[in-house]
């Protein structure tokens, strides 16, 4: 009995090592995708990620994100939203449905009347008073969905010297034998009106998703908001609740999942079911992926994934979240080690929502226009960095092919090495991309096979932000030009289009480009796609300009000029300034930058704050002209 005894303790002080390995090596090697049980479960994981942050947090990129909107036919016509992807809307501070313009600017609503020109004008304005700010919408027939933030200052209640002014610590020796932080909370807003009567629309629905709004897109009656909730503050406060490593002492769930609040009821926090983990992160950063069904009922769903995220696109099936994993920098040898690599997570969309795979590949993502779906496979544009010896950073750009499950089939690299990606446009089986040194290398690259290729390649002067497809084998940048001083030193020159024809693929060619103003000129359409409006029909693209004036601004103030810019774009090749159009307030009081133009039947709309001006699409001459 005792030998037996004996022999059974042996076994398992044994046995007992492996099993610890094995535990670990489920937490940590295993990179598929995990499901929370429970609060235990999650708590567990949050301590192994803990033990794992020896050289502090990976530096994540904010969210700075051309199909037109593709809702059916409404009669006037008229042109809708410049999404990345046909079907899939995306938010933005100016939307129509052909008869009416939505207008959210400076906290207010407003819906004015935009169709038949003679009936044209304002119905209804609205302030919002309550501790929020809206700054992008979507329109679904009836409803109007608006987008906001809400901040919610949170602070302990420390005493005496202690106590904080305008939010920040008067000392910093911990309190109570416990470092203390002031920070709050930030929550997304999705507010949904029923606009059947636009002279007094009602609110039928709300929710607020803490953490920071990354993206929404609408497809058909669906709303899709990603959040993310930053782990930062809260891992710290957990380090200081438990020991110095952070190995011990319990994990306070209310700082590392998101709470939600439903029209008025109480917040609740995410249950730690709908948390979904690939490997042991890098953070306890969560992103919440959610999802609202307008109409009766207004059917919600949530799931969060325990990771960081940087760019979002979506197709209508699929939802790609993107993070950037920068390098460290090692103090042992003054260097970065490794390179900047981009982890891709793929959800399904399509019937509720579900984490189905991620991918990485080296490098770092320019805006969403550098990732697209198609045919199943997910393609992917990126640059890479590497800390060079001379301690210079050595960079080269690379397309990737991933599969459904997310695994590399395909990649092309050494692609313009030295220098960065400017923009990019995906369009079936070919990707457009510039990149930018000292020329504008413009390539076209193959992507019929999962092996991509570089068919043709131009270099031109200056550089293009945005890229975008037309028919006849057309495609338009617009950017900047570039000028040499006498000390080789390289500066931006005035704005520029190029049109370029990729009719023959091997040769592409700059057909014709224009120059805009200076280098001084700034358009919102360098680095906001939907601030651009092409009328197909028209051949005709506008866009708004800031020229600013140097010979009479001062140190004190900037003077410049806003104008909308109309430029026609012939099918034969041919790029010219159709008109530029200021618009002429009569007051001084207030902005009257023009913020987006819109296109309905034969007529172009320009709105700013304080002014509502309709201009002839053929004369560009004024018909109406309306100050609020």
């Amino acid at each position: 009995m005792k030998k037996s005894f004996w022999i059974l303790i042996i076994a398992f002080l044994l046995v007992l090592p492996f099993a610890h390995f094995e535990r670990k090596k489920e937490l940590v090697a295993d990179a598929k995708v995990t499901a929370v049980t429970s609060e235990t479960h999650l708590k567990q994981i949050i301590r192994s990620i803990r033990s794992k942050m020896n050289a502090g947090y990976p530096v994540l990129p904010g969210a700075p994100e051309f199909a037109t909107d593709d809702r059916a036919a409404a009669k006037p016509d008229f042109t809708g939203t410049n999404n990345q992807i046909s079907g899939v809307d995306e938010a933005d501070i100016i939307k129509t449905d052909g008869l009416y313009i939505y207008q959210l600017t400076n906290n207010r609503l407003r819906i004015l009347r935009a169709f038949p020109v003679e009936e044209a004008g304002l119905i209804l304005e609205k302030t919002f008073e309550e501790n929020a700010y809206y700054y992008q919408m979507f329109l679904h027939d009836n409803y109007l969905v608006l987008l906001g933030n809400r901040w919610e200052a949170y602070q302990p209640e420390p005493e005496g010297d202690q106590k904080p002014d305008d939010g920040e610590p008067k000392a910093d020796e911990p309190i109570g034998g416990k470092a203390m932080f002031w920070w709050g909370k930030s929550y997304q807003r999705i507010v949904v009106y029923d606009i059947s009567d636009r002279t007094q629309i009602k609110k039928v629905k709300s929710l607020e998703v803490e953490g920071y709004g990354l993206a929404a897109r609408k497809i058909d009656d669906k709303i899709v908001l990603v959040t993310n909730k930053g782990g930062y503050w809260g891992m710290y406060r957990g380090f200081a609740e438990g020991s110095t490593d952070g190995s011990a002492g319990d994990v306070n769930l209310n700082e590392v999942l998101p709470s939600y609040r439903v029209d008025d009821e109480k917040a609740k926090l995410i249950d730690a079911t709908s948390v979904k983990v690939i490997g042991i992160p890098d953070s306890t950063d969560m992103t919440t992926v959610t999802t609202m069904i307008l109409g009766e009922g207004f059917k919600t769903e949530m799931e969060a994934i325990m990771a960081g995220a940087g760019t979002v696109m979506a197709t209508r099936e699929n939802l790609y979240i993107a993070t950037q994993k920068w390098p460290q920098y090692n103090a042992l040898t003054g260097f970065y080690d490794g390179s900047v690599k981009t982890e891709v997570y793929k959800f399904n969309i399509e019937n509720g929502i579900k984490l189905l795979s991620s991918g990485t590949v080296d490098g770092y993502l320019i805006n969403q226009f550098a990732m697209d779906e198609h045919d199943g496979k997910l393609r992917i544009a990126t640059t890479t960095q590497k800390y060079a010896l001379n301690q210079q950073w050595e960079t080269e750009n690379h397309v990737y092919v991933l599969d459904s499950s997310m695994k590399q089939v395909g990649h092309l690299g050494n692609i313009a090495k030295g220098e960065t990606i400017y923009s990019v446009r995906f369009t079936g089986d070919r990707v457009y991309m510039v990149t930018f040194e000292q020329v504008d290398p413009f390539f076209v690259i193959d992507l019929s096979a999962n092996q991509p290729k570089i068919l043709g390649e131009l270099k031109i002067p200056g550089f293009s932000n945005y890229l975008h497809t037309i028919e006849g084998n057309l495609v338009f940048g617009i950017g900047k030009d570039v000028k040499v001083q006498p000390d080789g030193r390289l500066i931006t020159g005035a704005l520029k289009i190029s049109l370029f024809d990729v009719a023959d693929e091997l040769n592409p060619k700059e057909l014709k480009n224009l120059m805009i103003g200076s280098e001084y000129t700034y358009a919102e359409a360098l680095y906001d796609h939907k601030a651009v409006l092409y009328v197909k029909g028209k051949n005709l693209l506008a866009f708004t300009i800031n020229d600013y004036n140097v010979a009479v601004s001062s140190d004190e103030k900037y003077y410049y000029v806003n104008q909308a810019v109309f430029v026609e774009i012939d099918p034969n090749g041919n790029l010219k300034v159709r008109g530029k159009i200021e618009q002429k307030p009569t007051s001084k009081e207030g902005d009257h930058s023009i913020q987006r133009i819109v296109h309905i039947d034969e007529y172009v709309y320009l709105l700013s704050d304080k002014m509502f001006t309709i201009l002839d699409i053929e004369t560009l001459s004024v018909v109406k002209q309306i100050n609020k």
